[in-house]
């Protein structure tokens, strides 16, 4: 254990050097001028047959294919392909036109513009064999590669958008605890001034704890959440704002609830805490405990309702028997008598 230990630290401090030694402006130089005499050699290889490819717009060769096609990055490291003239395709028409509006809907995705550029080159390079092999009539492969690519830009889709609302749950939970602790150091001030209740910012701590639980709820989740950056950055911040919003409002109602003695009866026995602090941020981390504590609490009055109106209508009918053992003189006694009584048990 040891000595994997010092291998990998051995290993990182390689790593680390590496990136000082390739940021030193003579090695990276030398690389740059290796980088562009590799792409002049490759320019070369393609110019004789495809000399209308201007060597400025040309990048990196993906696929060369000799008296047929190019396939290459241009300078902005966009797919780009040229076929030579008289150059057809070995298949029907109708595969490579598939494999093309494949290639041309993935490569306009809204998402494309939040990748980096590393990313993107990556991309056109699995699109831009796709391409080579529907060229070749080889569809099969093409379909296969494509699967792999639209794979690839989902996964990275998914990576930007788990980053986005990483970053937006901490702002937004810094910014609402900001508030709520500004709220609590003047207090005082705040109460005096609008004639509130000082106990009322008692209650701050507690709505700290939901945003807390809702946070801590976020960064769980994130590693199921299958949120892609195509809708943009502000539908990711709404999505991170509502959950925020929910857990504190949530921490909120579930305070008064107990406080008003409606919920949670069975825990006013514990003494030794604030069980409020608890129940606070297991209310911003759970989603469903406060829905499944509103349903309870609608169904119980609910319940109430339904046995009330079912009292009210015995005691109409207790109340329509009385009237008639009034209006009848040959009513029994013993009539009127249980009727007055059903009815005194109904009140």
């Amino acid at each position: 254990m040891e000595a994997c230990h010092e291998t990998l630290h051995y290993g990182f401090r390689i790593t680390r050097s590496w990136r000082y030694v390739m940021n030193i402006p003579f090695i990276t130089n030398f690389f740059e001028k290796q980088k562009n005499k590799f792409r002049d050699s490759e320019y070369n290889l393609i110019s004789k047959e495809f000399p209308h490819i201007k060597k400025e717009d040309f990048s990196m060769l993906i696929r060369y294919s000799k008296e047929k096609y190019v396939v290459y990055l241009n300078r902005n490291n966009e797919m780009d392909w040229v076929i030579y003239n008289g150059f057809e395709s070995k298949d029907e028409v109708s595969g490579f036109n598939r494999i093309f509006a494949k290639i041309n809907w993935l490569q306009q995705q809204p998402s494309m513009s939040y990748l980096s550029e590393k990313t993107k080159m990556q991309i056109n390079m699995m699109l831009g064999n796709c391409l080579c092999s529907a060229l070749d009539a080889s569809y099969d492969i093409a379909g296969d590669s494509l699967k792999y690519a639209e794979k690839f830009i989902e996964d990275r889709k998914i990576e930007i958008s788990r980053k986005w609302q990483l970053q937006y749950s901490f702002l937004i939970s810094l910014l609402i605890s900001a508030v709520l602790l500004t709220l609590n150091a003047f207090s005082a001030l705040i109460a005096y001034y609008f004639k509130l209740d000082a106990a009322l910012f008692d209650n701050i701590k507690y709505l700290q704890l939901s945003v807390i639980g809702a946070l801590f709820s976020v960064i769980l989740g994130m590693g199921r959440s299958t949120y892609n950056c195509d809708s943009g950055r502000m539908q990711n911040f709404l999505e991170i704002l509502s959950r925020m919003t929910a857990g504190l409002i949530s921490g909120g109602v579930v305070v008064i609830l107990y406080r008003i003695d409606l919920i949670f009866a069975t825990f006013r026995k514990i003494e030794s805490y604030d069980i409020l602090l608890i129940l606070s941020f297991i209310a911003g981390f759970s989603e469903r405990l406060i829905s499944s504590v509103l349903q309870k609490i609608t169904s119980q009055a609910s319940d109430e309702q339904k046995t009330l109106k079912e009292a009210v209508e015995t005691m109409e009918k207790q109340l329509k028997i009385i009237e008639e053992a009034i209006n009848k003189p040959e009513a029994k006694p013993n009539t009127l008598d249980s009727a007055a009584a059903s009815l005194a048990e109904q009140v």
